[in-house]
């Protein structure tokens, strides 16, 4: 892709997407103009079409297909400056399952089984905090506030900032993390050369690891941490607005998604049937 590339990258970094976001757009136009063996800038509506039923014929999820209309419409849209082309794709229709809910006992075997203090101080902070593994990854030293208890999220997902509780437990295993490893440069956890953050796929494959040693299936992602975060946080009566900001959702229907309501919650909930003809009835009217 060349210039266009160059092009689509300027774009990206002065809309402000994150570098994992900039990193799979780029992909996915590098993808397009190889199955085609034509620049991108020379294709039209039905070609687009074409390929993205490719990639749909050929197995590809619905989620990553959303994920190529979007940046395939960002790249026409924006960087072409031809929006007519994209226009008339429609967007996969995506399928939205519940998460596997991992239980309290299963975090807690995974959280053993990290094999170092590193690797625990990662998963460990994704569950406490209820984090997307880039925002794990992306953690600076100075958004850990300990005399407050809380964590700062820097330009998470929508370019907003937030803050969330930070686990009395967490901020312990930090401050024998940053005694053990004096991560050099800003980055709380940094890659090799401290200048940035360490690459979320890294510890992808630590967990994928631990979750075939220790027989989970299917095997744990980061995410399902973030859900196990979600509905144990609901089981233990947090609102569902304040988790909506916890984990950081523009929309309701997010949260909604990500929790599933559970025995134990079902099982404390009242009925009015079983309170009529009772004082408690007059609640009722």
């Amino acid at each position: 892709m060349g210039k266009l590339r160059d092009a689509m990258m300027r774009d990206l970094e002065l809309k402000g997407f994150t570098e994992n976001t900039k990193t799979v757009y780029l992909r996915v136009g590098k993808r397009l103009a190889t199955h085609f063996m034509r620049s991108p800038a020379e294709l039209n509506t039905d070609e687009i079409k074409a390929f993205l039923q490719h990639l749909g014929n050929d197995g590809m999820a619905r989620t990553s297909l959303g994920v190529y209309h979007a940046a395939l419409s960002f790249l026409y849209a924006v960087t072409l400056q031809r929006p007519e082309v994209m226009a008339a794709v429609p967007r996969p229709k995506q399928q939205r399952k519940k998460a596997r809910i991992l239980t309290g006992t299963e975090v807690a075997r995974i959280i053993d089984a990290m094999p170092s203090l590193r690797h625990l101080a990662i998963c460990s902070m994704t569950y406490a905090a209820g984090l997307r593994i880039s925002e794990t990854c992306g953690i600076e030293i100075r958004d850990i506030d300990g005399r407050r208890g809380r964590i700062l999220i820097r330009q998470a997902k929508g370019q907003k900032d937030r803050y969330v509780p930070l686990s009395a437990k967490l901020l312990e295993l930090l401050r024998e993390y940053y005694r053990q490893y004096s991560p050099r440069g800003r980055f709380l956890f940094a890659g090799r050369f401290g200048e940035r953050p360490i690459r979320t796929r890294t510890f992808n494959r630590v967990l994928d690891k631990v979750s075939v040693e220790l027989g989970v299936t299917p095997k744990v992602t980061p995410h399902h941490l973030r859900h196990a975060y979600a509905n144990h946080m609901l089981e233990l009566g947090t609102d569902m607005r304040v988790l909506q900001l916890l984990l950081g959702h523009a929309d309701p229907k997010s949260t909604e998604h990500y929790v599933t309501v559970s025995v134990r919650i079902l099982g404390r909930l009242p009925n009015p049937l079983d309170i009529l003809r009772t004082p408690e009835a007059e609640l009722l009217g």
